[in-house]
């Protein structure tokens, strides 16, 4: 694979969002010969995230952009995946003490709620692996009076839709 010291930084183009918001962590997938960035897109006005997809074109200039998923609380890190010719997304709902998972139903901009896939915990940025015939589950835990930065825990279960993820013993 390349590393960075193998880009031409001049080539790269800053993607900024309009002043009344923020974007943040992007995830990328390529389609059709353009870009899609999925982002957390938090207006200042509400505090509240949801998650927007941007569309790149062969500039990597924005070409459209629009809200892909919405709640009525806090969504972000939309982490993406491919499973069984699908394409999946857990989004951080920390806010809610949920981990949830989506199911895109029309791409880029329609989302199905699958399941929670974990309940009753403060998760941040939940990241999903498939190794060695286990799916595999990471995330950050605030545990009551603790922070979120300091806590990776690691839960795991032999199907993506299973009801039953095990919390690994050494959390």
């Amino acid at each position: 694979g390349q590393d960075y010291r193998s880009l031409d930084w001049r080539a790269l183009r800053p993607l900024a969002p309009p002043k009344d918001r923020y974007w943040g962590d992007p995830f990328v997938l390529q389609r059709g010969g353009c870009a899609y960035v999925f982002v957390e897109e938090k207006l200042y006005a509400t505090g509240r995230g949801h998650i927007a997809c941007l569309t790149l074109d062969d500039q990597g200039r924005i070409a459209g952009q629009q809200v892909v998923l919405e709640r009525p609380y806090h969504l972000s890190y939309p982490f993406i995946f491919e499973h069984g010719g699908e394409l999946f997304m857990i989004p951080e709902s920390a806010g809610q003490r949920t981990v949830e998972l989506y199911r895109c139903v029309r791409f880029p901009d329609r989302w199905e709620f699958v399941k929670d896939l974990l309940t009753d915990i403060y998760a941040v940025d939940a990241t999903l692996l498939e190794h060695g015939g286990q799916f595999w589950l990471f995330a950050n835990v605030k545990s009551p009076g603790g922070s979120s930065l300091d806590a990776l825990h690691l839960y795991y279960a032999p199907d993506l839709f299973s009801d039953h993820w095990q919390p690994h013993p050494h959390n």
